[in-house]
């Protein structure tokens, strides 16, 4: 699955790579920040993750396993009810930290405005990188 953070839930570990992909092991009481990738190719040359400027004070992040996180005031709570659910139908964040209303407007039409985003991380082309390793030359003699 690659980069993902891991949530510790009643003894149950769940993956989710919407709060940054750094590998992250949480519990319920820790604070986390939504974190959702560039999606298009001009987000991306200005930053490789945003996050929303606005998140609702209380929202469901979905996580591997088809189970989703409460997140209230910044800090997890736990698993998400199916009554949860229904409560927070347009406050849904999916596994990459996409808003999944906004994901499903061209569908179902806008309920609201979408969601806006300030850069995060630095794009890739800026951050340092390892020099690269020089090739080897062909010492072989024919």
């Amino acid at each position: 699955m690659g980069m993902y953070d891991s949530i510790e839930l009643n003894g149950i570990e769940f993956q989710t790579k919407a709060f940054g992909r750094g590998l992250a092991h949480y519990k319920p009481g820790d604070e986390v920040t939504l974190e959702v990738y560039a999606q298009t190719d001009e987000e991306a040359a200005v930053a490789r993750t945003y996050v929303y400027d606005e998140v609702p004070r209380r929202y469901a992040v979905e996580v591997y396993a088809v189970e989703h996180v409460i997140v209230e005031d910044g800090r997890i709570v736990g698993l998400a009810s199916e009554s949860d659910m229904r409560d927070l139908t347009y406050d849904t964040f999916d596994n990459y930290g996409r808003d999944v209303a906004d994901g499903l407007a061209h569908i179902f039409g806008e309920h609201r405005p979408r969601r806006t985003m300030s850069p995060h991380r630095p794009p890739v082309s800026e951050m340092p990188r390892r020099p690269r390793r020089p090739k080897p030359t062909d010492t072989r003699e024919d």
